[in-house]
């Protein structure tokens, strides 16, 4: 199956991350899906090659792995990591959709041929993401959604409760008053089927944020700078205890279909590159990360950023792309580490089946026009065309507990190249602006569990 997979052209309707060891050749060949909704890691040592789908996994095979300062520059300065790389300089990532074979010559990369064809008409939609949600519904063992109370939730919870889905868990985390659902009939579903459903809720403690945010970086074994990684700790705890094994969540729509605010901003920008530049510092700007990490490498991450962004498509399409491409495979790493790490599969609907062929025949204009967003998802789902963006995240001030863990941390951070001195002054004369607070937060609790990784 695996060679079928490393083939091209082929399109597997699917999410998957495959390895094998073809003795005769002595290669080993990795591959992941289309948009990399399961992670996949190798690591090259003395010893051999390691690969698995969690880095802790590959920190502890073979020692403690160097680490990559270009890595660490690019998360302080854009808030994630570029391209195939990692924070360890041993160890890299299989891109989505791409196939990575590795022997006594070397390590080959390539993209796979995307399956070509006429996408099929917008007007689709709806029976598209119906049949994706039919299909991520089989299973013969205990099955979730997880709703919000926004578009995407709703839309697959409609699609549940009509195709007569019954005895389901729906798992919700509220964070501000009048986020998360509390009681199901606030949906407004079809049918009858969801009267049967168990519902979980819980309100998130902002006084637990950073124990959970802890959990979700030692889980992933990199800094995050997102502060839905501690809601989905939160989410994740819930659904196991109502033991869900299945969870159908709506990662990718907002992608795919241009629902971030964001978006709208960012497009009045006349430089495409140096607008998705921006976008990606959110407001960190490079003159102050100078000052924490020096001008030269200031210079190499924008450098490398410059390398690794296309613009050859139209514009907005290039945002769309590069968000596919840069922003949604944090987001997919986040949610199955949290879940995996409870033994739950989660499975996205949006990014499966006909739905990523027919949303990226939309126009990205559509749903970047009006103050609601994700058009196209809209004029498909016209009972929920008002209801109103619920952002997973929180929202508040780091700063105090930023100041912390600087100082918890300082000789850790130092080995970083971060310059906790100035870091600090920054923070408490309002320098660095809220997300950079949060990712100096998330690299300073990533340095706390390298150290527990190292005394291990």
């Amino acid at each position: 199956m695996l060679s079928r997979l490393a083939g091209q052209p082929l399109y597997v309707d699917g999410m998957y991350a495959a390895i094998s060891y073809d003795v005769g050749k002595e290669e080993l060949t990795l591959v992941r899906d289309e948009f990399g909704i399961k992670p996949l890691f190798y690591r090259s040592t003395p010893c051999g090659v390691y690969a698995a789908s969690e880095l802790p996994t590959l920190v502890r095979l073979g020692g403690m792995p160097e680490i990559n300062l270009d890595a660490v520059d690019e998360f302080v300065l854009f808030g994630r990591v570029l391209g195939r790389r990692t924070v360890f300089k041993d160890t890299c990532r299989v891109l989505p959709d791409e196939v990575v074979q590795i022997s006594a010559s070397g390590v080959t990369t390539r993209r796979r041929s995307r399956a070509g064809g006429v996408h099929p008409p917008c007007d689709q939609l709806r029976d598209a993401i119906r049949d994706a949600v039919h299909l991520a519904i089989a299973s013969d063992r205990q099955v979730g959604i997880a709703v919000s109370g926004g578009l995407d939730s709703r839309i697959l919870a409609l699609h549940a409760s009509e195709i007569g889905c019954d005895r389901l868990a729906t798992i919700s985390v509220g964070v501000g008053e009048h986020d998360g659902v509390t009681d199901l009939r606030h949906l407004k579903l079809p049918g009858s089927a969801w009267k049967t459903w168990e519902h979980s809720y819980a309100r998130f403690n902002p006084l637990r944020f950073k124990k959970a945010f802890y959990q979700g970086i030692a889980r992933l074994g990199q800094p995050s700078a997102l502060t839905s990684l501690a809601l989905y700790e939160t989410l994740a705890e819930l659904a196991r205890n109502a033991g869900v094994v299945v969870l159908l969540v709506g990662e990718g729509a907002d992608e795919l279909f241009m629902g971030y605010d964001s978006y709208r901003r960012c497009l009045k920008w006349p430089n495409r590159l140096q607008s998705m530049m921006d976008f990606a510092m959110a407001g960190v700007e490079s003159r102050i990360v100078s000052r924490l990490i020096g001008r030269s490498r200031v210079v190499g991450a924008i450098e490398r950023f410059r390398q690794d962004v296309s613009c050859r498509s139209t514009w907005p399409e290039t945002l769309r792309q590069f968000e596919l491409a840069h922003s949604l495979e944090p987001l997919l790493e986040r949610t199955d580490s949290c879940l995996m790490g409870r033994s739950i599969e989660g499975r996205p609907p949006f990014l499966a089946g006909k739905v990523p062929s027919i949303a990226l025949a939309c126009d990205p204009f559509e749903g970047v026009g009006d103050c609601f967003g994700k058009t196209a998802l809209r004029s498909a789902y016209p009972e929920f065309s008002e209801v109103v963006k619920r952002p997973f995240r929180i929202a508040g001030d780091f700063r105090a507990e930023c100041l912390r863990e600087l100082d918890k941390h300082r000789l850790g951070l130092e080995d970083l190249g971060i310059n906790v001195g100035q870091a600090c002054a920054m923070v408490q004369e309002g320098g660095l602006n809220g997300t950079g607070c949060l990712r100096l937060l998330g690299l300073s609790l990533w340095s706390r569990w390298l150290k527990e990784a190292r005394d291990l």
